[in-house]
């Protein structure tokens, strides 16, 4: 089985490296990027869901908190169960 990746990525243009400058807190980076129709990366995710390339089981499994995450892996993974 191979691994398909997900990513979280913008162009900064012009605009965006001028807005990135006068940002007064990263709430304003990041609405300055949703404007420029970036998708986080939750939502490059499910559209891999939603085009078939991967199952939604593996997306609840890469999204849960890092506690949640150890007691669901098994020992043939190489964690430890919790």
């Amino acid at each position: 089985m191979g691994r398909i990746a997900a990513f979280e990525s913008m162009v900064i243009n012009d605009e965006l490296a001028a807005g990135i400058k006068s940002a007064k807190n990263l709430q304003e980076i990041a609405n300055l990027f949703r404007r420029a129709r970036m998708l986080f990366l939750q939502e490059q995710a499910l559209r891999k869901v939603v085009d078939g390339t991967t199952a939604i089981n593996e997306l609840i499994r890469e999204f849960q908190p890092p506690q949640a995450q150890a007691k669901t892996e098994t020992p043939a993974s190489g964690a430890a169960k919790a």
